[in-house]
């Protein structure tokens, strides 16, 4: 019998999380809920993706965000909020969210985000699994990146990837020396999801110029091509 994905839903509105917790049980997940960010960190391991509402009674979603991502940064995690601004979205991205919904939003765009996450998951794994060419890049002067256990040894020294970082960088880099355009980094990554802007790319493209360049300013492995997108160049 093949076993049901486990979701663990931080969520400290009642009718919320047992409106979800029925819709989605229906769907084949099997459901477990926690009514603050505390109980939910001590919860999430034992579940194989982890809805996030942000606003809490006790700490801030965002600190769970955190506090998870220190140790696992490959976990897969969904925040669902009512928080809609685009700052907002950014900032959570940006702290490894895999994905980031709205409220008030859809069933079938609930389960098709948490469909696709789990997913996007597997897929990674599998593409730098299936060749140990893929696991570890090499370029600049003594940087790399380590797509296994995403690390990176950078210009300031080594760091830690969140997920959707090591996801960038991967296509980036397997697509070196092509223009990639800001749309197709964000259906390659995040689907067809209508809340996420060009602005989320160029704010992880800021990101990898602070790791990996000498000189931010000017960069030499990620380039803009104005117009058209971006370059990565070894």
């Amino acid at each position: 019998m093949e076993t049901k994905p486990k979701i663990l839903l931080i969520e400290d509105e009642k009718n919320i999380s047992d409106s979800l917790t029925l819709i989605l049980e229906e769907e084949g997940y099997c459901v477990n809920v926690s009514p603050t960010g505390k109980n939910g960190l001590k919860q999430y391991p034992a579940n194989d993706l982890l809805i996030l509402d942000l606003m809490l009674p006790d700490i801030n979603g965002l600190d769970v965000l955190k506090e998870i991502r220190k140790t696992n940064p490959v976990y897969p995690i969904l925040i669902v909020s009512a928080l809609s601004s685009e700052d907002d979205l950014i900032t959570g991205l940006s702290m490894g969210a895999d994905d980031y919904i709205t409220k008030p939003f859809s069933v079938k765009e609930l389960v098709h985000r948490i469909k696709r996450t789990l997913k996007r998951q597997t897929l990674y794994q599998d593409k730098v699994g299936s060749s140990s060419k893929n696991k570890f890049f090499l370029f600049g002067k003594n940087m790399n990146v380590d797509f296994e256990r995403l690390t990176a040894v950078t210009s300031d020294g080594a760091r830690n990837l969140t997920s959707q970082e090591a996801n960038i960088l991967f296509y980036l880099i397997s697509n070196q020396g092509k223009v990639i355009s800001r749309k197709n980094l964000l259906e390659q990554i995040w689907g067809h999801n209508r809340e996420i802007e060009t602005r989320t790319i160029d704010n992880f493209i800021v990101r990898f110029r602070k790791y990996f360049e000498l000189d931010p300013k000017n960069p030499k492995h990620f380039i803009t091509k104005r117009g058209e997108g971006y370059i990565f160049c070894k």
